[in-house]
C-alpha cells in the first residue's frame, strides 16, 4: 500500500462514504475526549473487545493492529503501552502495513465497531441514547485546517466534514448491524498473540489487562474470554480456585480492620453503612443495626431487606468510588490481608462470580466468556497494583466529599 491519503482509498473501493457532509451543531452529540459525555463513542475508550481469544481494551488497538500481518509489527502495536495510532504510523513508514489495507480499511472499522457493539451494553445504550441526534467526530481543536478522514470541523455552528466514523456509529445504531467484507487472512495477525507467543516475549495478556484497568472502569462492562485468558473466579467468602484459597469477597470474615475509629469485621459491614449514611440519629440507629449481623452475609442479605425504602436516593452515583475507598481501608488497616492480596498470581484475572450481579460480578456464557462489569475484581486489582506500586488509588475525593457521608454519627472527610 502507497503513503497516499487515505481519500484515495475511500473514493476508489468505498464512493459511499467519499464526501463531504454538514450537521446542524444543535442537533449533534459530539465525540471529543473520552471524559466529556458521548466519549464511549470513541475508540480510545476503553471497552475490552475480544477476538479470536486476544482482549484488546480499547476498538482502537484492534483497529490498529489489523493493519499488520507481520509478527513483530503485530506484537508491537499490540503490546506497546501509549497510542497505537502513533505505534502503527511508525511501522507504516517502515514498510510493514499490509499490502491490501486500503480495500479493507473501512470493512476493519466495521468489524470493530461491531464487535464493540456485541461485547459492550454500556455503548449499546448509548447508541440507543443518541437517537434523533447526528453524532459526529468534532475535530474543532486539531491543529490542521481540516478535518480528516474521520471527522469534522465546527464552521458558523455547522459541523463539516467526512465524519466517517460517526456515519458508521449512526449506520450500526439504525440499522443494528454493519455490513462488512473482509479478507480471508484479515485475522491472521491473532496468532502471534497466542498465549505461548506472548509468554515467551514477555507480553503476558492477563497482566497486560490487569495493569490497563482504571478507576474508572470499574462499572463498565467487560467481556473476558476464559478459554484464552486464565482467571481466579469466586463467589463466596472461602471459594478456592486452581488451589488458590481467595478468600477475596467483601462478606469474608477473618482480615479485621480498624476505620474512622471502629473496627470492621469485613468490608461488607462498612459499605452497607454508606447506603444510610445521611446525617441524623436514624442513619446512625440503621448502621448499628447492621454491625449487629452475623455475618457479613446476613448484613447484606437481611439488614438491606430491611432498610431497603431508606436507602440514599443518590447512592449509585458514588457506591463505586465508596466501595473502592472501602477496600482499600481494609489494605490499610490489616497487614495479613495485604500479603494475602500482593499472593494472588499477576497472570490471573480476577472475576468474582455472581449470576444476577452485572455491576460487581460477572457471569459466563456458554462459550466460556464472562459478562458483567465486574467491579469488585477490578476493584481488588486496582488495590493489588497499588500495593506494589506504592502507590494509592485514584478515588474520586471530591465526588465523595460532596455527598456528606456519615458513618455512625461523624462525617467523612475523604
Amino acid at each position: 500500500m502507497s503513503k497516499s491519503s487515505i481519500c484515495q482509498f475511500i473514493e476508489k473501493y468505498y464512493p459511499q462514504y467519499y464526501s463531504i457532509e454538514t450537521y446542524p451543531a444543535s442537533e449533534c452529540v459530539r465525540i471529543h475526549k473520552i471524559t466529556e459525555p458521548w466519549g464511549i463513542f470513541s475508540n480510545f475508550f476503553h471497552t475490552p473487545i475480544t477476538v479470536e481469544g486476544v482482549t484488546f481494551e480499547t476498538s482502537e488497538r484492534l483497529y490498529q493492529t489489523m493493519k499488520f500481518i507481520d509478527s513483530e509489527a503485530v506484537r508491537q502495536v499490540y503490546g506497546k503501552k501509549g497510542n497505537p495510532k502513533m505505534t502503527a504510523k511508525r511501522l507504516f513508514n517502515e514498510g510493514f502495513q499490509r499490502e491490501d489495507w486500503g480495500q479493507m480499511l473501512v470493512d476493519a472499522m466495521k468489524f470493530c465497531l461491531t464487535l464493540k457493539y456485541q461485547q459492550n451494553e454500556e455503548f449499546r445504550k448509548a447508541l440507543e441514547d443518541s437517537k434523533g441526534k447526528y453524532i459526529v467526530e468534532d475535530q474543532s481543536t486539531f491543529t490542521k485546517k481540516n478535518p480528516d478522514t474521520w471527522g469534522v470541523k465546527l464552521q458558523n455552528d455547522i459541523y463539516v466534514g467526512p465524519n466517517l466514523l460517526g456515519r458508521l456509529l449512526m449506520e450500526l445504531r439504525d440499522n443494528g448491524k454493519l455490513e462488512y467484507t473482509l479478507p480471508d487472512n484479515a485475522l491472521s495477525f491473532t496468532q502471534f498473540l497466542s498465549q505461548a507467543t506472548l509468554d515467551t516475549d514477555g507480553i503476558n495478556r492477563e497482566a497486560q489487562y490487569n495493569n490497563s484497568i482504571t478507576v474508572e472502569d470499574i462499572t463498565k462492562e467487560s467481556a473476558i474470554d476464559s478459554t484464552a485468558l486464565k482467571v481466579l473466579t469466586y463467589s463466596h467468602p472461602h471459594d478456592t480456585c486452581d488451589g488458590i484459597e481467595l478468600h477475596l469477597g467483601n462478606q469474608a470474615m477473618g482480615y479485621p480492620f480498624t476505620c474512622l475509629g471502629h473496627s470492621w469485621k469485613a468490608v461488607e459491614y462498612l459499605y452497607l453503612c454508606g447506603e444510610w449514611s445521611w446525617e441524623g440519629e436514624d442513619a446512625k440507629a440503621i448502621q448499628e443495626d447492621v454491625l449487629t449481623a452475623k455475618s457479613g452475609y446476613a448484613a447484606a442479605s437481611y439488614k438491606r431487606s430491611k432498610y431497603k425504602k431508606r436507602r440514599r436516593a443518590d447512592y449509585e452515583t458514588f457506591r463505586d468510588q465508596w466501595m473502592l475507598w472501602c477496600v482499600w481501608q481494609k489494605c490499610l488497616g490489616n497487614e495479613a490481608y495485604r500479603k494475602h492480596l500482593l499472593s494472588m498470581p499477576d497472570d490471573r484475572i480476577i472475576i468474582e462470580v455472581i449470576k444476577r450481579d452485572k455491576v460487581w460480578a460477572a457471569w459466563p456464557d456458554d462459550n466460556g466468556i464472562y459478562h458483567g462489569a465486574n467491579g469488585m475484581g477490578k476493584i481488588l486489582t486496582i488495590c493489588r497494583r497499588c500495593l506494589k506500586e506504592g502507590t494509592s488509588p485514584a478515588i474520586d475525593a471530591d465526588l465523595l466529599n460532596s455527598k456528606c457521608i456519615y458513618i455512625l454519627g461523624e462525617k467523612v472527610q475523604f
